[in-house]
């Protein structure tokens, strides 16, 4: 299989010709991942709704669909690690390779992203006759730092990206388990960890939490980060089995239990009767899902095999980190119009600000071979 670090995710490039196929890659994952991010971006519009909205967004969309990016994330470190070679590198040495190479492909992305809603946040500061000093921009160290899902972080410019920090954190330890006993890690600790973790954040007084609250030493970021990641090894050994027996009767049910997971999940998501117990429940449906589509053994991945779906990542990307962003300029300046009206601003001004936001990575990267050229 093929992989390129992207988006929230570490994102899934393409995966492995099933047999009798053609050998095009699948983007199936690529594709749910955007879907998943505009879940995310809807569920950042509930401060828009009025009392004469009828519209009704989700209780924590939000939360579930970055609970299906760590999952994704649990699986693609499983994979980049279980078909390699005993290496002479030691496990803390391989862990630390990962994780840096991860941080690596997110940094200018990120960076880029924070920039731009730090340019944004000061803009509306000055605008409202505000001074800004010294002390207040160093507030946004902790952020640089990839620190945004730890009470370090008190800035909050760009709050969703708190993910990907509270990614980085996990999968240090995490890798250097599954590099130093993978039978272990995968049938043992992560089974055990997802369960363990599920049961306490559903048994949590809301169910749902802030990720910068803090349980004990860990925050909530970090802990429901410890759980995707624990599902997302559950659904790779799921989807390592399916691939080694799945025959083609096999993959005429798995497209049919992929079809029904999903359908079950989002219909009960998304249902105006949806509770908390009930969509935590289904939550549990997901990595199984995950596993299927990963797996590439149902025949929805053959749809997502044309090579305009490789752009899906990066615009997800983008999407997800920089629609705070324009969510911050429509509360600044359309507080109080329509939600639709508000909506609909907020998709132009993310539209707008993207094509910015990949500039500034360009001249980042140029800015960066030009210091190095230098040195």
């Amino acid at each position: 299989m093929s992989f390129s670090p992207d988006m929230v995710a570490d994102g899934m490039r393409g995966g492995k010709a099933l047999p009798g196929k053609s050998n095009g890659r699948s983007y199936q994952l690529d594709v749910m991942k955007l879907f998943f991010c505009g879940i995310v971006f809807l569920s950042h519009t509930d401060t828009f709704i009025g009392e004469n909205t009828g519209h009704v967004i989700p209780h924590a969309a939000g939360f579930w669909a970055v609970f299906f990016f760590f999952i994704v994330s649990g699986m693609l470190m499983v994979n980049s690690q279980a078909g390699q070679s005993e290496e002479l590198v030691s496990p803390a040495v391989a862990a630390s390779e990962y994780v840096t190479k991860r941080l690596k492909a997110l940094l200018n992305p990120y960076l880029s992203a924070l920039f731009l809603h730090f340019v944004v946040f000061c803009f509306f500061i000055l605008i409202h006759g505000e001074r800004f000093f010294l002390v207040d921009v160093v507030r946004i160290i902790p952020q640089m730092l990839f620190l945004s899902s730890t009470a370090l972080d008190s800035f909050l410019l760009n709050s969703p990206a708190w993910y990907i920090s509270a990614m980085l954190i996990v999968m240090l330890p995490f890798c250097y388990l599954l590099k130093k006993d993978k039978d272990s890690y995968i049938d043992i600790y992560m089974p055990l960890t997802a369960i363990i973790s599920y049961v306490w954040c559903f048994q949590r007084e809301n169910h749902y939490f802030l990720f910068y609250e803090y349980h004990g030493i860990l925050s909530a970021g970090i802990i429901f980060s410890i759980m995707g990641l624990s599902f997302g090894a559950v659904s790779w050994y799921i989807s390592d089995r399916l691939r080694k027996h799945c025959g083609k009767r096999c993959r005429n049910i798995a497209t049919a239990a992929e079809l029904i997971l999903y359908g079950i999940i989002f219909a009960v998501w998304f249902s105006p009767r949806c509770t908390a117990e009930s969509a935590y429940s289904v939550m549990l449906l997901l990595p199984i899902a995950a596993a299927l589509s990963f797996s590439e053994v149902s025949y929805l991945s053959a749809l997502f095999r044309a090579k305009i779906f490789r752009h899906l990542a990066p615009v997800s990307l983008a999407v997800y980190l920089n629609h705070i962003c324009a969510w911050r300029i429509v509360n600044e300046l359309y507080l109080g119009r329509s939600y639709r009206f508000c909506l609909f601003a907020m998709i132009v001004f993310t539209a707008a600000i993207c094509p910015v936001y990949f500039l500034t990575m360009r001249f980042f990267h140029w800015f960066w071979n030009w210091l190095k050229s230098r040195c």
